[in-house]
């Protein structure tokens, strides 16, 4: 986590410079305005039965990262004209470790 100690920054402002230092990266413009009220926010009861347990949620967080890291790793690569490794966490059938 991002403490405003350690930057003196906002949230949403740390949400910002990721997004812009994305969209640079990319090569693309800023130009999609963005709803505030995009999202609505309420609380859900811990008896809600359509609530998913907090290790999973948990799991799925880790998940969109490792995904979204291995995304923006092979457009880099792409970018850079370097050969897409292979990020896989497990060998190939038929090749030792």
């Amino acid at each position: 986590m991002v403490s405003r100690k350690w930057s003196n920054k906002t949230l949403r402002e740390h949400k910002q410079d990721r997004r812009a230092w994305v969209l640079d990266a990319l090569g693309l413009p800023d130009e999609t305005p963005t709803d505030p009220h995009r999202y609505v926010w309420r609380p859900v009861s811990t008896k809600d039965p359509t609530r998913t347990p907090l290790a999973k949620r948990l799991l799925r967080g880790v998940a969109n990262r490792h995904r979204t890291r291995r995304r923006l790793l092979e457009l880099q690569a792409r970018a850079d004209g370097r050969p897409i490794e292979d990020l896989s966490a497990t060998s190939p059938p038929g090749v030792a470790a």
